[in-house]
């Protein structure tokens, strides 16, 4: 299916009818994990949590996320084959959550955001590798993180085995305000810190629901393109750099969990096509397929 609007309408609908909504929960991505797994939730069906609040919320590689009032705390689970639409996930690659976060940046909103600040000469707000939006102040020389992805594989039992049976796509982004990150790596800002009034009224975490669905859905089916086609993924990933912070950087990239493990520096090139940052030192080329990038001054 392409998710063109008419298209995605009907995804929608689908979504809305399987929306659950809570007032304060542990972790969005836990709560539609565990309720996939244990059956309570057909794995066969796209399903939406989201939260007013969360408590124990999760980023890449078990790291807590951190927002405040008034954010948004969304998951989407998606199969891999649908039995009642025709849309899934398919097909992995490294290049789904770049996918996710190119289309989130595409996203109306955030486009309209970023036609004013390029009048204006601020940053525009861009991807980091591998799963958090914000933007690099280059006074400051900071990143400051608007949102984050969380892209979670679900297995369930069949036949003696665990199948994979689908993906649920996390998204965390900081509305009205931006917690304080005790981390030396980053720091949090907000969508009504980077607003500009000419665009009018901010809009609520509820009201981003629905165009941050869609940019999910968006990236699920341009992955599958990349992956049935005979064309290479070369368009997308020109497209990506354009909007990638790192790009063009002096970066240091963390291959553990934390800033305190093995580490390598060097410029980033880019992206490949498997979805990996290229980072050139003196040995040569690398290619890093996980780990933590921070941008050096």
């Amino acid at each position: 299916m392409s998710v063109n609007q008419s298209n995605f309408d009907q995804l929608w609908q689908i979504i809305q009818n399987h929306h659950e909504h809570h007032a304060s929960i542990l972790s969005t991505n836990t709560e539609l994990k565990n309720t996939v797994m244990r059956g309570e939730k057909s794995h066969s069906l796209l399903h939406l949590v989201t939260a007013d609040h969360q408590s124990l919320g999760r980023g890449q590689y078990g790291r807590s996320w951190v927002s405040g009032q008034g954010a948004v705390f969304l998951s989407l689970y998606v199969p891999m084959q649908s039995q009642t639409q025709d849309f899934g996930v398919n097909q992995l690659s490294g290049l789904i959550s770049l996918l996710v976060g190119f289309y989130l940046i595409k996203m109306p909103i955030i486009t309209q955001m970023n036609q004013i600040r390029q009048t204006m000469n601020l940053p525009k707000i861009g991807v980091k590798w591998a799963n958090d939006l914000g933007v690099f102040d280059e006074d400051s020389q900071r990143f400051w993180k608007l949102a984050g992805i969380l892209i979670e594989p679900i297995f369930v039992a069949k036949n003696d085995h665990r199948s994979l049976v689908g993906l649920v796509f996390g998204v965390g982004m900081n509305v009205q305000h931006a917690p304080i990150i005790q981390s030396g790596t980053y720091q949090a800002t907000s969508l009504n810190t980077l607003w500009n009034q000419s665009l009018g009224a901010l809009p609520s975490a509820q009201d981003l629901y629905q165009p941050i669905c869609q940019a999910i859905c968006q990236a699920i089916f341009h992955h599958h393109q990349l992956m049935t086609s005979q064309k290479t993924a070369t368009g997308f990933i020109n497209q990506f750099n354009q909007m990638h912070l790192l790009t063009d950087r002096q970066v240091e990239i963390f291959t553990q969990n934390d800033d305190t493990g093995n580490r390598l520096s060097g410029k980033c090139l880019g992206i490949d096509e498997r979805g990996a940052l290229l980072v050139q030192n003196e040995q040569g080329i690398q290619t890093i397929f996980a780990g933590t990038a921070k941008m050096m001054a």
